[in-house]
């Protein structure tokens, strides 16, 4: 009786352990894969933040529409803009958390009922009654804008609560620049100054006055 009991555990266990396996997962996408994961399929992505609280409230409808039967085809997807800015500030996301649906090339932003229904209806058609927009990618020369944006925020951070150093910082800048000036115009007139008193020691005859 006992083998048989724990036979029926064991079976049950399975057929969870397998239901899980077979529910689709939202996938978790970055900038390197971003672009060329879209390139097929349609995709409605989630954009949120780990500290966001409505993100957590949101996200287990997110991973429940992942297994909804009627999106087959679609993928279901998040991204992390605290870890992907950049890709964030391509699809201007203002606020968390946002949901698009990517489909040919253009994405289509969600404005509803953070609902299962609202979620599917506007997946299968609803997204043809919102304007489209084109996707913008991520340059190297975004990259590089960030890195800038972020070293500027570093040395705010150091300086911002000392006001004395910050303006002690700003002088310092302001004197260097005017000591490269005045040494680059030094050199300059040393420089021109041997060619004309070379000139003018020419142009003066070398005569000596004779006293009977």
């Amino acid at each position: 009786m006992n083998r048989i009991f724990v036979a029926l555990i064991c079976l049950v266990l399975f057929k969870a352990v397998c239901a899980e396996l077979g529910k689709n997962k939202v996938v978790a996408l970055t900038t390197k894969d971003f672009y060329t994961r879209i390139q097929s399929d349609k995709w409605f992505i989630m954009f949120h933040a780990p500290w966001c609280l409505y993100c957590k409230q949101a996200m287990p409808t997110w991973e429940s529409l992942a297994s909804e039967t009627k999106l087959e085809g679609f993928q279901i997807a998040s991204v992390d803009c605290v870890s992907e800015s950049l890709l964030c500030k391509k699809f201007n996301i203002r606020g968390y958390p946002t949901f698009i649906l990517v489909e040919n090339g253009n994405y289509y932003v969600f404005n509803s009922k953070r609902t299962i229904e609202d979620f599917s209806n506007f997946a299968l058609s609803g997204y043809q009654n919102v304007e489209s927009k084109e996707i913008q990618v991520v340059q190297f020369s975004d990259r590089i804008q960030a890195y800038l944006e972020t070293w500027l925020k570093y040395v705010g951070n150091l300086y911002i609560n000392d006001f004395k150093t910050l303006m002690m910082y700003i002088i310092g800048l302001v004197a260097i620049f005017i000591l490269l000036n005045v040494l680059f115009c030094i050199a300059i007139i040393k420089k021109l100054r041997p060619a004309g008193a070379k000139e003018q020691k020419s142009a003066a005859p070398d005569a000596k006055i004779k006293v009977n």
